[in-house]
């Protein structure tokens, strides 16, 4: 969002969130706190440095038909640990995404009318799939992250525009239409001709994309499915020839996000999650895929009582990597086995194990010969436990990369994170 939008949007929503924040009427967030410390790499002793991550989700309900939603982190840029607690510390703060929408009932269903800015509504977060259906979430513990609503997904609507949805009342089932517009870089063909002749080379520009998606989504006893995709396209006033047109379209960027839980939500089952962005189709020049934005994640799933067992095969795009809580690299397989409720003291505590094998700075497509990457195969160990606190969960987590361990020294293969969630 530009300058302009945060102060038009901080003029309207402001008088109203001070009011009814102040009463608490009709106000819900989600609050996390997270710090993370491990070993400075570049020193030969042990050398702790940490940061801090937070995110604030918060929704409001002016009205029982309007409500707006807003998406905020705040992540600090340098060593904590260091430095005086009270001194000065780089760091950032962004507005992931905010939205209004409107809700009206007819006979048999609800509709939702939605303008937003930045990223709304991503496929694999869970965010949906629980207010459209109220189910609890299907998510993989894997993709564990300390982002809020803004963790890794795959796919999400990143731009400025407007949606409507339709939430049928006799069955679960969800269709809505997103229209909106993203700036994206954009790899182009330009063609110069001069006395020596004509010349063509790729070059990157910045360019705005119209964006048309269609969203289908069920939550039945044993299928659970949230599938959002569509195309991009530049506005082009312009053809080849410099003449002025009125519309004119020669390339699309398709994209396509999914979540699909094949079985129940609390037994045996098979969840898949995969996506692509940037698939590019030209008229008369066949279709380019970008590989850099394949999203993909297989995970079977076995319960016993309340203990669950997974496997997962899974590669992510380099950004979405970097997000997670428990995977470090982009490919690898994965297994965890976890509970929610391992009594200690009077009460019910969530623990667990994963065990993640990885392919350290290597994608899908650098993969010939798995003997070739056998130096850069990576094994990282990772219990964590979760357990209530006042009005909200403390996590703990304790990463140890065995191979790191061995090669290296342990002093800079461990990683631990502290954090607190609440919802308000």
């Amino acid at each position: 969002m530009n300058k302009r939008s945060l102060i038009a949007l901080s003029l309207l929503l402001g008088p109203a969130i001070s009011i009814n924040a102040l009463t608490a009427k009709g106000f819900s967030s989600d609050f996390g706190l997270y710090g993370i410390a491990s070993s400075d790499s570049t020193q030969d002793t042990f050398s702790p440095v940490g940061g801090l991550i937070s995110y604030f989700d918060g929704q409001l309900n002016i009205t029982n038909n309007l409500m707006v939603r807003g998406d905020f982190q705040f992540l600090t840029d340098g060593d904590i640990i260091k430095k005086d607690a009270f001194s000065e510390t780089d760091s950032k703060f962004k507005i992931n995404g905010a939205s209004a929408t409107f809700l009206f009932k007819s006979v048999g269903a609800s509709h939702f009318v939605s303008a937003y800015g930045g990223i709304f509504e991503p496929v694999g977060t869970d965010s949906f799939l629980q207010r459209q259906f109220g189910i609890t979430g299907v998510h993989s513990l894997l993709t564990e992250s300390r982002m809020g609503e803004n963790g890794p997904s795959a796919y999400s609507i990143d731009g400025k525009g407007g949606s409507y949805l339709v939430n049928y009342n006799k069955i679960p089932l969800a269709a809505g239409l997103y229209v909106y517009k993203t700036d994206k870089e954009i790899e182009e063909e330009v063609t110069t001709t001069n006395a020596t002749g004509t010349t063509t080379v790729k070059e990157t520009h910045d360019r705005d994309l119209m964006n048309v998606d269609i969203r289908l989504a069920t939550a039945f006893r044993y299928l659970t499915i949230d599938i959002l995709g569509g195309g991009a396209a530049i506005i082009n006033t312009e053809d080849s020839n410099g003449d002025k047109v009125f519309l004119l379209v020669d390339t699309l960027y398709l994209h396509c996000g999914a979540e699909i839980l094949l079985g129940p939500r609390r037994g045996p089952s098979l969840f898949i999650q995969t996506g692509f962005d940037n698939w590019k189709v030209k008229k008369g020049d066949g279709h380019d895929f970008d590989k850099d934005y394949l999203y993909a994640l297989i995970e079977p799933r076995l319960f016993y009582n309340d203990v669950m067992l997974t496997g997962s095969l899974f590669f992510f795009p380099d950004d979405t990597a970097k997000k997670l809580a428990f995977v470090d690299n982009q490919l690898g397989v994965n297994g965890s086995l976890s509970t929610k409720r391992l009594p200690f003291i009077n009460k019910d505590i969530e623990c667990g194990l994963h065990v993640t094998s990885s392919i350290s700075k290597k994608n899908l497509y650098d993969l010939k010969d798995l003997k070739d990457f056998k130096k850069d195969f990576e094994l990282q160990v990772t219990p964590f436990c979760n357990f209530g606190l006042f009005d909200g969960t403390a996590k703990t987590m304790f990463s140890i990369n065995m191979t790191k361990a061995k090669r290296d020294s342990f002093k800079h293969a461990f990683k631990l994170t502290l954090g607190y969630t609440t919802r308000l």
